[in-house]
């Protein structure tokens, strides 16, 4: 619907990605899904579509129209009813407010730098308003997380989607064990005083061991819950 809201907020309280995010968002438009993973910022409704994370945008006020439609018509037109109110609001102004088909060279540019030093480096050369909102997002979290969820994205991009959910189950198991979530659940969530101490507290701190640790297996893979998915 054109107020939709769609975000990836994990890294915001020292997370990374998850729920297969590490599949679906390299295969998002170009950057996109880097960008959303790395700032945790909102998308709406029109850049959702843009970046190839939703199909189709329907007008707000169309919606009980379309619930109706799909009500009283034949499950096999359901595709061409859903097309044609899409179709109907893309000449609205929530559909053609799309920030990020505007700025998509720039969000390819910075986001398809090969390590975290250099997407910061490339963002703070960057002297357009745009460009301010990523880097002062990402100064903000944690530098653990950025990295690990940086290194997670770079290998989704080649796996399938059980083995991106496999590997996200195993890494909740690290970062909750000895991460830095349990700061930013306090910092954001309990005392809501925003002034994470996150550890290490800068990206040039970060460590090449500390980012593999997170993918480490925590136990054969013949007893991991997810073992069975293909």
């Amino acid at each position: 619907m054109a107020r939709t809201e769609m975000t990836m907020p994990e890294v915001n309280i020292g997370l990374f990605p998850e729920v297969g995010a590490s599949y679906f968002l390299p295969r998002a438009r170009g950057r996109t899904g880097w960008s959303l993973a790395l700032t945790g910022h909102v998308i709406g409704g029109a850049d959702a579509v843009h970046a190839g994370l939703a199909d189709l945008l329907v007008p707000s006020d169309a919606h009980s129209r379309l619930l109706e439609a799909l009500a009283t018509g034949p499950a096999a037109r359901w595709r061409k009813t859903l097309a044609g109110f899409a179709a109907a609001g893309q000449s609205s102004q929530a559909y053609n407010a799309s920030g990020r088909a505007v700025h998509q060279d720039a969000i390819d540019r910075h986001f398809s730098c090969p390590d975290l030093t250099r997407i910061l480096d490339s963002l703070l050369q960057d002297s357009s308003t745009f460009a301010r909102k990523p880097l002062q997002s990402m100064q903000k979290r944690s530098p653990a997380m950025l990295a690990v969820t940086l290194a997670q994205l770079q290998r989704g991009a080649h796996l399938s989607l059980a083995e991106c959910l496999r590997r996200e189950r195993t890494m909740v198991r690290h970062r909750f064990l000895q991460g830095d979530v349990t700061e930013g659940i306090r910092a954001t969530i309990v005392a809501k005083d925003h002034t994470p101490c996150w550890e290490p507290p800068t990206v040039a701190a970060v460590t090449p061991a500390l980012v593999e640790s997170s993918f480490a297996p925590v136990g054969p893979a013949a007893a991991h819950p997810f073992r069975h998915l293909a």
